[in-house]
């Protein structure tokens, strides 16, 4: 194949070695109608292919978010209501999703397996060129937007999935920083508008609308269609052009994104809800932005990461410093927005009040001229770089989906596709600019440039959550005061046909037109890598042989068994600490940058995992995790020693910082709960029903949370006995008697040798490492209040508490429960945005629901499970599609970093080589009499079964006193 060849109707263009992503890269363009393609042929076995449009929106009705999600819901070829969903039940994906960006929408799966991944393909393009939206507005009005007012019901509601997702969206005051800052930036561009859909403007768009928003832009002369990996490229190309392009001509409309020229200094002020027991002071976010270059801009763009990095990376970087120690704000850091035509920066204060921001705007101002004067640190500013070339060299699976966004970034708004791969001269021309006025010359522009520096400011409101509800009550009484009787039958006549529509089942013949592997494609041996232990003398080592060129990580775990129950909070927060205070030899200014330039990652968690059949039982581990070019292995291994022998907790300067991350960490874990409130519902109530569970919620659940809480409000005493027990704590338990080191590379390297002799001596401890804890015999109901429009409610119980272990059939089941019952009564008949349940080896089930309208029902859906299983049982559907998807996640895509952590993990919950290749063969050899012998403990869960709820909701009134209710 060379330029100029024609094939099935793509003629190649272009073709360019990239040598930097071991690959050759062809462009090719559909003679007809003038479709773009892109093949990244590297020979990777995951294949990866999608299909992106440029969407500009032109309201904040979210169209095309709600397009996202709907022509994935049915298709021409395809006539199930949702294919989408077979798909994740049924095949070998390693990644089947949708995303909707400010000024496109990308349609991307991969798979290993090539029959896999060309079964994705087919279903994909049939789904964004022959949706079946046209046939049934009933689509519609399940993911978008509907009136909910069945027969008996006095007033409407508003329903629909993509309603509800946004409605949790702008619970985050991040979104609703960016949401501002679009606002202010861009006044004649798309980028004012929210992309996703503002919950307010939602419910103006019509299904009409929505039917022209697809016929004009899912169009191939509107796409850019990307391949990478080993790919039959002749059969892509020839379903392609055979399937779909050849009935197209091409469209002279190319949906160009107007360029927005610098505005002048303007600002904005809004509310943003806090909840009602919260107080107001040192709540006020701030945010001063502009827009600094357009996409072709790569290197002025990285350079303002590294001085994002510079300036605001961590609390000992220069203007972060300046803001925090003169007591203005509680954090700050500097924001760059990329992945746009034209990407801007804004400098975000965080917990602050309204009336310092001219001493916020003065102390910026200052500390800039200042820095500028002195001249940047040059030494900071290489390890900045260093560890920004590291990470982009390690990246997580799928490695082919961050090349795809990455071809985007250009090549959407015709640019060089290949300008955000190349690497090497871009990172050589940033080390060489350190030397100039080049770094001097952006910060000028970027914060001293006032004439088009924006200013958004949120403050704290106790009634916001309360005002945006009764505006949409107000919405609603209006609308419903204008219908007629004839309209009031007409919208009750569409929610009967649209429940009758969901409830329907898809027909066999439907069904079969899915294309799917057969069992006998799966291969009955699991492919793991073969994992070595070695003790001697008590040092454990444990060693995960993987190619990985020139890449060493490594993982060290302290047993954490004889623990008290006291520290473990404690401990949890210490892992934010270490790395970033001082140490003996290093003020932590210094530490931090030694740790940017001989270390590409580094991160400290506390973990705890479970041990197979028994739910009181758990191994507890402080753990350090660290990724390292081979070349810097020494070096790395120097740090680590220094910061786990030689971390410093008393004094000023650490003393100073412990109180700056404290509150920042308080803060960022406040946000977590409102963004990912299933996950915190979801570990509350495991936490009632297992060992490990209860350990995690106290290291990073709503307990921690409080405990945090507790600490902040402590005062100086409070503080200053942490620091005792963080001394204690870190001086008994991270030592050398208590660690297991893992090795994750392709050879184990001699220079860890010596690493258990130079860690400190500590308090030895010889026993099993294992942690028991009994459970509770009366489990709880908990509600955590927060200032939200949706809810997120979850479940747990355990299979021991019922006499029964677990076994690969278990998986299965948790596959069929959460994309077959609770996908279709709790997201698409509850209007949840999302779902499932989670059952493994440990023998614990939970049940979720995230970005809920209506938690109560979807609890009573989570115990009405035991039913289902056994409707289902009795039915006659195979589970094989079941079975296909369970052994994927099972086995899922890994880099080697996260390979070794799941190795480690299997390793320290007892999963031998064994144990793994048997859980596979009971995937494999599941049947429904495996799966039926659940439903008794289904059973006995829906009432012997932990529940939390973290939302704006109270308890149910005839069950009040039965709830534990807890304010955020």
């Amino acid at each position: 194949m060379k330029v100029g060849d024609q094939i099935h109707g793509f003629t190649v263009t272009s073709v360019e070695e990239l040598a930097e992503q071991h690959a050759r890269i062809w462009r090719m363009e559909h003679e007809k109608n003038k479709a773009q393609l892109i093949w990244m042929d590297n020979k990777e076995e995951n294949r990866l292919f999608s299909i992106a449009f440029k969407t500009v929106p032109w309201d904040d009705s979210g169209v095309f978010h709600i397009l996202e999600h709907s022509v994935l819901s049915g298709s021409k070829n395809y006539p199930v209501k949702e294919p989408f969903v077979h798909l994740l039940k049924s095949s070998m994906n390693t990644f089947l999703n949708a995303m909707t960006f400010p000024d496109k929408t990308l349609y991307p799966v991969s798979s290993r397996n090539a029959k896999d991944f060309m079964n994705l393909v087919k279903v994909y393009l049939d789904a964004v060129f022959q949706p079946s939206i046209y046939d049934s507005p009933n689509t519609f009005y399940q993911e978008g937007w509907h009136y909910e007012l069945k027969e008996g019901e006095e007033r409407p509601t508003y329903k629909g999935v993509v309603f509800n997702e946004m409605k949790g969206a702008f619970a985050s005051v991040e979104t609703q920083v960016e949401m501002g800052m679009n606002r202010l930036l861009f006044p004649q561009s798309c980028y004012r508008f929210v992309s996703g859909g503002d919950p307010e403007k939602i419910t103006d768009l019509s299904y009409a609308q929505f039917l022209d928003a697809h016929r004009e832009y899912y169009h191939p002369s509107n796409a850019r269609i990307y391949l990478d990996g080993d790919v039959d490229l002749d059969a892509v190309l020839a379903l392609l052009d055979e399937e779909y392009l050849c009935h197209y001509e091409q469209l002279e409309k190319t949906h160009d994104i107007a360029h927005q020229p610098l505005v002048e200094a303007r600002q904005l002020t809004a509310p943003y809800a806090i909840g009602a027991q919260e107080e107001t002071s040192e709540r006020t976010q701030m945010a001063f932005g502009r827009i600094v270059c357009d996409h072709s801009q790569r290197k002025k763009l990285m350079a303002l990461i590294v001085l994002s990095i510079y300036l605001t990376g961590s609390n000992e970087s220069v203007l972060k410093q300046a803001i925090l120690r003169k007591g203005l704000a509680q954090d700050a850091y500097l924001s760059i927005i990329d992945g746009i035509a034209q990407p801007y920066c804004y400098l975000r204060i965080c917990n602050t009040e309204y009336e310092r921001r001219d001493a916020i705007k003065q102390t910026v101002k200052e500390t800039i001229e200042q820095l500028i004067a002195q001249g940047l640190d040059t030494q900071e500013l290489d390890a900045i770089i260093n560890q920004l070339e590291f990470q982009l060299r390690d990246g997580e699976e799928p490695r082919a989906l961050g090349r795809n966004i990455a071809v985007l970034n250009a090549w959407l708004y015709d640019g060089d596709p290949t300008l955000y791969l190349k690497d090497d001269a871009l990172f050589r021309s940033l080390r060489e600019e350190m030397h100039t006025g080049y770094y001097a010359k952006l910060l000028r522009e970027i914060l001293l440039d006032e004439e088009h520096l924006c200013e958004l400011y949120l403050l704290p409101s106790h009634t916001r959550t309360e005002e945006v509800q009764a505006q949409e009550a107000a919405r609603l009484e209006q609308a419903y005061a204008s219908w007629s009787e004839q309209q009031l039958a007409k919208i009750r006549q569409l929610n009967e046909e649209l429940a009758k529509w969901q409830a329907q089942p898809d027909s066999k013949e439907a069904l079969a037109t899915l294309p799917m592997l057969s069992l006998d494609e799966i291969s009955p041996k699991l492919d793991r890598v073969a994992s070595e232990l070695h003790e001697q003398d008590g040092e454990k080592v444990l060693f995960h042989p993987v190619k990985e060129s020139g890449i060493v990580h490594f993982n060290l775990y302290f047993s954490l068994a004889d623990l008290p129950q006291a520290d473990w909070s404690a401990l949890s927060f210490l892992t934010n600490l270490l790395g970033l205070l001082p140490t003996k030899r290093h003020s932590a200014y210094e530490l931090q940058r030694a740790i940017k330039r001989e270390i590409g990652f580094l991160d400290h968690h506390i973990v705890a995992y479970p041990q197979l059949g028994d739910p009181h039982a758990f191994r507890p581990y402080f753990t350090v995790n660290v990724s390292v070019l081979k070349s810097r292995l020494p070096q790395a291994l120097a740090l680590i020693e220094e910061i786990l022998n030689e971390t410093l907790y008393e004094g000023a300067a650490s003393e100073a910082l412990i109180e700056e991350i404290l509150t920042q960490c308080h803060d960022g874990m406040r946000w977590d709960i409102l963004d990912n409130g299933h996950r915190f519902a979801l570990q509350r109530a495991s936490s009632h029903v297992s060992g490990a569970s209860r350990f995690m919620e106290q290291a990073e659940g709503f307990a921690m949370y409080q405990w945090l809480d507790q600490l902040r409000t402590g005062g100086e005493a409070a503080q200053k006995a942490f620091v005792r027990q963080a001394q204690r704590a870190h001086r008994e338990w991270l030592c050398g008697e208590r660690m297991t080191l893992s090795v994750t590379a392709d050879v184990l390297d001699p220079a860890f040798e010596t690493l258990f002799g130079a860690l400190r001596k500590g308090v030895s401890f010889s026993g099993e490492e294992v942690c028991t804890l009994p459970m509770e015999n009366t489990l709880e109901k908990e509600i955590i209040r927060v200032p939200s429009g949706v809810s997120y409610a979850a479940s747990a119980g355990h299979l021991a508490r019922y006499g029964q272990e677990a076994d690969g059939a278990l998986r299965v089941l948790s596959t069929i429960l959460s994309y077959d019952y609770l996908w279709n009564e709790v997201r698409v008949k509850g209007g949840a945005y999302g779902c499932g349940c989670q059952g493994g080896a440990s023998g614990k089930v939970g049940f979720y629901s995230y970005r809920d309208p209506s938690p109560y029902a979807s609890i009573d859906t989570f115990g009405r499970s035991a039913e289902y299983v056994r409707t289902f049982c009795a039915g006659e559907e195979a589970i094989d599609k079941y079975i296909i998807s369970t052994v994927a996640a099972s086995d899922p895509l890994l880099s080697p970093r996260s390979m070794g952590r799941m190795l480690d993990a299997d390793h320290f919950s007892g999963i031998s080589d064994a144990d793994r290749q048997r859980i596979h063969e009971e995937i494999l050899h599941s049947r429904k009499a495996d799966l039926l012998k659940y439903a008794s403990s289904l059973e006995a869960m829906a009432t012997d079964n932990a529940l939390c709820i973290v939302g704006n909701i109270d308890p149910p009134k005839e069950a009040e006193e039965q709830w534990k209710v807890w304010e955020l």
